[in-house]
């Protein structure tokens, strides 16, 4: 069976700090990389390297915040910042949120601790 595998490459919370986004970015191999808000203007840093998408944060200032659901080679992805879920606190909200629109994987930042 030939599998395809795709790479993501996941930030979150970078507050205008890219030095070491762009360092990962530089050296690795990834299809697509993904901003999870705060700092959501510091992904369009990662244009130079390929795909990119990213979604705002309680810092993104002027922008939505909107959520993304997106189909990565058939799985369904809900990519968000997490502040409105409070996911500092719990992870409940966010896990009802992806499951009633069957999402098969959550990508989210806010708490600046890795999950």
């Amino acid at each position: 069976m030939n599998e395809s595998v795709l790479h993501l490459l996941v930030f979150s919370d970078s507050h205008g700090n890219t030095k070491n986004m762009l360092k990962v970015a530089a050296s690795e191999s990834f299809d697509l990389a993904v901003h999870c808000g705060d700092g959501a203007r510091d992904a369009s840093l990662l244009s130079e390297f390929g795909y990119f998408v990213t979604v705002a944060g309680n810092n993104d200032f002027g922008m939505h915040d909107d959520d993304l659901l997106v189909d990565l080679e058939g799985v369904r992805v809900f990519i968000t910042h997490g502040h409105v879920y409070n996911v500092k606190s719990s992870l409940d909200r966010l896990v009802t949120t992806a499951k009633r629109k069957n999402a098969q994987l959550v990508l989210f930042g806010h708490t600046h601790v890795p999950t």
